[in-house]
């Protein structure tokens, strides 16, 4: 069991997943899948660290089709140290255009190691609450 989780990682490892991407109304879904890919391109490049479209292996919607929601996109980059770059210039997408600013980029982990994510989390929080800490949003005041 302990090999398909690694070997579950390894294959997650060069992976990101962007929430909050408008779908694209065309018809084809070979024209929708083209549209995200256009996007994850523009993306990459505004986010200036020298990707370039190749870098970019697949990318696909996850889930079922909604009409009031937009599904999580998957893009497969071609090794870790775009993805790297990727993570680390996050934050110049509060001053690019408005279609990225309101995009959520994250990790594409296990089951198993986003539970583990989200425990450590609540617990961290809950402490820092019994420490004298209380949270507001990310920022904790004293």
């Amino acid at each position: 069991m302990a090999r398909i989780e690694e070997e579950d990682k390894e294959a997650r490892r060069n992976n990101i997943i962007l929430y909050r991407v408008l779908e694209s109304k065309a018809e084809t879904a070979a024209e929708r899948s083209e549209e995200d890919k256009k996007f994850c391109e523009k993306l990459m490049t505004g986010l200036e660290i020298g990707a370039v479209p190749e870098d970019i292996k697949k990318v696909f919607r996850l889930g079922r089709r909604d009409q009031d929601r937009p599904r999580p996109t998957l893009v497969e980059l071609t090794n870790r140290h775009i993805k790297n770059l990727v993570m680390e210039s996050l934050f110049k997408l509060r001053s690019m255009q408005a279609k990225f600013q309101g995009i959520g980029v994250a990790h594409d982990m296990t089951k198993k190691n986003g539970r583990n994510v989200k425990n450590w989390f609540w617990k961290q929080k809950l402490n820092r609450r019994k420490n004298g800490y209380i949270w507001s949003g990310v920022h904790q005041v004293k």
